[in-house]
């Protein structure tokens, strides 16, 4: 096997804009590993542009096979799957001054797609950041020549707000959907964490319940049974170019519920949640490996 990295967009284009779907190559002995991104832009006035405002610069990539899709996620959510994933070290630079350059790269995001007939489309969309212009944008994909790779992930997402709090029929918050690959693993993003001033039953989740075909599999605490994800800024921990002082809370608003033994493709999987707060925005990422 053979490891190629190979522009697609780029390097450096203009990205004031979204992106139209660009072609990827995945014909052949081509087996997508996946593709990665990085942003860079001047900064804007005297306001430093933070790594998280660069991340928030792509508000959507969405993948395609064909007219399927098969990946809709943002920027942001690329970062952390890459530290679940990849355990990549993506690389962030602050800027010195208006008109200096920032930057954040090496985000990766996995796709393990085999060769296909289909037309394989990514578009990055593209969302304003006040502090940053002239942004621009790189994405390159890794793929290996002769592997026949494993299952594709599908990543989805979800964003709902809670209703009422404290329900012990997880009910606050809930979100139904029929897998189509085994799900092995969950991704949620809330508006407001547990700990310090917040007690640990006022954060935006309490409890989390999944039913599959109407049958508990799992039921747990949000805030001491779900995993945090350890961020890896490789600027903000061996360099001193770094200074972005919001870092290390880019990861705090995701907890990650792995799946070592995933839930069945083809059944009904119900999200239910038990909220602190209510009206707060719950997101949910959901992975899952679909056999081809």
């Amino acid at each position: 096997m053979t490891l190629k990295i190979t522009p697609l967009v780029g390097p450096r284009e203009d990205f004031t804009s979204n992106l139209s779907p660009q072609t990827l190559n995945v014909t052949g002995s081509r087996f997508l590993w996946g593709y990665s991104v990085g942003i860079n832009a001047l900064q804007n006035t005297s306001s430093v542009p933070t790594t998280a405002n660069l991340l928030g610069c792509v508000s959507e990539l969405k993948l395609k096979v064909g007219t399927a899709e098969l990946q809709a996620l943002s920027l942001t959510d690329a970062y952390v799957l890459s530290l679940l994933y990849s355990h990549s070290q993506p690389f962030s630079v602050a800027s010195a001054g208006d008109n200096q350059t920032a930057f954040t790269g090496s985000i990766f995001c996995p796709v393990m797609l085999p060769r296909t007939s289909s037309t394989v489309t990514l578009q990055a969309d593209y969302a304003a950041v006040t502090n940053a212009d002239n942004t621009q944008i790189t994405i390159e994909t890794h793929s290996l020549d002769g592997s026949t790779g494993s299952p594709p992930l599908k990543i989805s997402k979800v964003s709902q707000v809670t209703a009422g709090t404290g329900s012990t029929s997880f009910n606050n918050w809930n979100y139904r959907f029929t897998s189509e690959g085994q799900v092995s693993g969950l991704l949620f993003k809330t508006t407001t964490q547990a700990g310090a001033g917040t007690a640990i039953t006022a954060g935006t989740i309490r409890d989390v319940q999944i039913t599959v075909n109407g049958g508990t599999q799992i039921e747990t605490d949000f805030t001491q049974g779900l995993q945090a994800v350890q961020n890896n800024l490789s600027g903000q921990h061996f360099t001193d170019y770094e200074n972005s002082p919001d870092n290390l809370s880019i990861v705090t608003p995701y907890r990650w519920l792995p799946l070592v033994e995933p839930l069945p493709a083809r059944q009904q999987i119900n999200v239910g949640l038990n909220a602190g707060v209510t009206a707060e925005t719950v997101e949910l990422t959901i992975i899952e490996k679909i056999a081809r």
